[in-house]
């Protein structure tokens, strides 16, 4: 395993979302371990240097090991800020004042292949960059979740039970199973995506809160009498835009992966999302796939200009075969 040591990243804007990951990481297992039990192993969570858009679960003699890859935290930076340089996605938002971020740069078009680059143009005002970081820090520790998910669930050693090995890869971790071991892990990462969604509803909770009493927070989030309902659209729409990114892109290589199709697994979240938040707020449904449905063509629309959105992947057949 080869540690990434975080902190010695130079930007300081980027050192610090590692940071806050990393920080939220623990708060996560110490919270999971409190409620299953402290007789059972920890969770700990550590960056790797890899050459893959990938995470992993596994367990040591004294713990549960959840490793992201160094690349992960990064990417989404970079995603959510090309998407937000485009004033059609969060149209609400003021995309007025000067750029605190004006850059182009060889972006990753795929991540399972480091080496395949596209030019992107980043460019927005403070707003427009805090909302790209806090959608970036949405889907990041969604990730986490996720892992910690696998964990929870026994999937490291059902793994190591059923198939003889140590742990669980994600993201872009393509295998070609046969039926059952496919259905079988396809089963569980609709378990893990359970779990998560459960986990997120704490950080969703967060953020409705700051919305209250945090500008930036109020401008992104606040929306009259459905702060909920936008914060959770906002949500659900990011992490779809996440999975077509890590994962779209494949359908042109013809190779499968045990997760569902981006879509079908957005709104299977949006679905686990509603259920968790529905123990704390009262859900106006309506509002909720209105606000949905308006952030999809946002970022469908923006996806589209930056070839990462292809219609043709998104028939009858790709969404249930895949």
């Amino acid at each position: 395993m080869n540690v990434f040591d975080y902190t010695a990243i130079s930007d300081d804007a980027v050192r610090t979302e590692y940071k806050h990951l990393l920080r939220r990481s623990k708060s996560i297992a110490a919270s999971v371990h409190r409620a299953y039990g402290t007789g059972k192993k920890t969770i700990e969570t550590v960056y790797i240097s890899g050459q893959c858009f990938n995470s992993y679960a596994s367990e040591t003699d004294d713990h549960y090991l959840i490793q992201l890859d160094s690349s992960i935290p990064l990417f989404s930076i970079i995603l959510f800020g090309r998407l937000l340089s485009d004033p059609t996605v969060l149209p609400y938002l003021d995309t007025s004042g000067d750029f605190v971020s004006d850059y182009s740069l060889p972006a990753i078009a795929d991540p399972a292949d480091f080496s395949a680059r596209r030019e992107w143009k980043i460019g927005f005002n403070a707003i427009r960059s805090f909302a790209a970081g806090t959608l970036a820090d949405i889907c990041s520790t969604f990730v986490l979740c996720h892992e910690v998910g696998h964990v929870m669930s026994g999937h490291v050693e059902g793994l190591k039970h059923y198939e003889g090995e140590e742990g669980i890869a994600e993201l872009t971790s393509y295998v070609a199973p046969s039926k059952t071991r496919y259905e079988r892990r396809q089963a569980w990462e609709y378990d893990a995506d359970a779990i998560a969604s459960t986990l997120m509803i704490n950080f969703i909770a967060e953020m409705v809160e700051n919305a209250k009493t945090h500008k930036k927070m109020e401008e992104i989030f606040g929306r009259a009498d459905h702060t909920v309902e936008h914060t959770l659209s906002i949500a659900i729409v990011a992490l779809f835009a996440f999975f077509n990114y890590m994962r779209g892109v494949r359908h042109k290589l013809q190779l499968k992966t045990t997760h569902p199709h981006p879509l079908v697994r957005a709104y299977c979240i949006r679905d686990l999302l509603v259920s968790a938040a529905s123990a704390r707020w009262d859900i106006d449904m309506d509002a909720l796939e209105r606000l949905v449905d308006e952030r999809f063509e946002e970022f469908i629309t923006a996806m589209e200009k930056i070839d990462l959105f292809d219609f043709t992947i998104f028939d009858r057949e790709s969404l249930l075969s895949r």
